[in-house]
């Protein structure tokens, strides 16, 4: 099935084209891992939603 641009709801990169999402939000990983707060703000349709279920599904980094 080809890909394409997707302009509702959140991207999957088997089927849209997109951008890496965690590249955008480097410190988020970090801060989840040390129980920290943050804030995703941000207008419509920018990868809000994208970037957290991304984050959702990679795996915890190895405590250092």
């Amino acid at each position: 099935m080809p890909r394409w641009f997707n302009t509702a709801g959140p991207c999957r990169p088997d089927y849209h084209y997109m951008l890496p999402p965690l590249r955008r939000l480097p410190e988020v990983r970090q801060l989840v891992d040390q129980h920290g707060y943050f804030v995703v703000h941000a207008p419509r349709q920018v990868g809000k939603t994208t970037a957290l279920l991304s984050l959702r599904s990679s795996p915890p980094r190895a405590p250092v």
